[in-house]
């Protein structure tokens, strides 16, 4: 995740966090825990943002470990969901075979198309052997930067096919598209490690 956008969410923290907290992504989060084993193993909840799907996850039974690059949303969020919130950047961590599910709804998109595939091993390294990987970007083939300063690397079914097929442990569960309230279109992948 570059400086800029980190910069961004340090700025706008409080804003951010209360003009998320309560989206409802419902559909994408009951479409990522039909796939994980039944006996509510552990996720990590990557750029947890204002916490809201790692609260969710709890209430379902889930240990939950969050994570986020910005110091002010890790503080925000630690406090709405009460648990701890580690501040790392996902290409940083180094954890190995600990998580049954890695969900990373809207966080891996301000990581630059050329830090992807490594930060994606990252992940892969992370999960249980038939863990699953959530993943959401930007519906879209090139990169923008919008006016406020946040970088934004855009997806679709051929480059995020062009990942996984690169990581050689996993395989596309499903790869499907949804819109926001603003109507922004977004590309979702669910993805299982196998090896």
């Amino acid at each position: 995740m570059q400086t800029d956008s980190i910069n961004y969410y340090n700025k706008n923290a409080r804003l951010y966090f209360d003009a998320t907290k309560n989206i409802d992504v419902s559909f994408n989060q009951n479409k990522f825990l039909k796939y994980l084993p039944p006996n509510k193993g552990k996720i990590l909840d990557v750029g947890c943002g204002s916490g809201r799907d790692s609260l969710f996850f709890k209430k379902k039974g889930f240990d939950v470990e969050s994570i986020d690059a910005s110091i002010e949303l890790a503080s925000l969020a630690e406090r709405y969901i009460d648990s701890p919130v580690k501040v790392i950047k996902a290409e940083e961590i180094a954890y190995s075979n600990d998580f049954d599910g890695i969900w990373c709804m809207a966080s891996l998109l301000h990581t630059p198309k050329r830090d992807l595939l490594k930060t994606f091993k990252k992940l892969d390294r992370a999960l249980k052997n038939n863990g699953v990987i959530y993943a959401s970007f930007k519906y879209g083939d090139k990169d923008a930067v919008q006016s406020n300063e946040r970088r934004f690397t855009n997806m679709d079914e051929k480059s995020l096919n062009s990942i996984f097929s690169k990581l050689k442990s996993n395989f596309c569960l499903d790869i499907y598209k949804t819109k926001d309230e603003l109507g922004t279109t977004w590309i979702n992948v669910n993805a299982k490690k196998t090896r």
